[in-house]
């Protein structure tokens, strides 16, 4: 069994149009329609809010975090 996913779908009036599919003529398929994630745009305070807390700044940032004796 292969799973290709496809995020170019056109829906016209409840129907989804796939094309270019590498599938033989005749081959049976299983289609399953789910809705794509949610991918909201975040504001500069939401992103602010992620990253409390963490690195405030580089001493070195090309040093190795480990060393070559280890």
């Amino acid at each position: 069994m292969s799973l290709y996913r496809v995020d170019q779908a056109v829906v016209r009036g409840g129907t989804v149009s796939v094309t270019n599919l590498p599938l033989p003529d005749g081959e049976r398929v299983q289609i399953i329609v789910s809705d794509p994630p949610a991918q909201g745009k975040r504001g500069i305070a939401d992103v602010r809010q992620l990253l409390r807390g963490g690195v405030e700044r580089y001493d070195n940032p090309f040093q190795p975090c480990t060393s070559a004796e280890s």
